[in-house]
């Protein structure tokens, strides 16, 4: 086995140093991983161990809440019905807009100009 400090003499490409939690000496990044606590551990195949991962597990996403439509009144009970629905309707999902403004074409509008503005007050005065 290569010396824990060094390179390997195949090895090919840059060749980056990394500190190690109780080495006196940078150790070659190929041969570390990135800890679940945020520092560089030995990798088992050069030596060291998977202790640096802790208690990692995949995440997993609760399914939706049961939930009425706004938007036509039917009941959506999971994940996959709530995109089907979305799909069918042709809307996005945007938490923080009011349910009117939710299709995909909100966004066309030309924008106003200083000209439209001023029209628009004009407008107003005569009222």
């Amino acid at each position: 086995m290569d010396d824990l400090y060094e390179f390997s003499p195949d090895y090919i490409g840059r060749k980056v140093y990394v500190s190690v939690r109780g080495h006196s000496r940078s150790i070659p990044r190929y041969k570390t991983y990135r800890g679940a606590d945020g520092y560089n551990h030995i990798h088992p195949d050069f030596g060291g161990s998977w202790d640096g991962l802790g208690q990692i597990s995949a995440y997993i996403l609760p399914d939706k809440q049961p939930y009425k439509s706004p938007l036509d009144g039917s009941y959506v009970t999971s994940r996959s019905t709530h995109r089907e629905h979305m799909r069918k309707h042709g809307v996005i999902e945007a938490g923080d807009m009011v349910p009117g403004s939710m299709t995909r074409d909100r966004d066309v509008h030309p924008p106003v100009s200083g000209r439209d503005i001023a029209e628009a007050i004009r407008h107003i005065e005569r009222l």
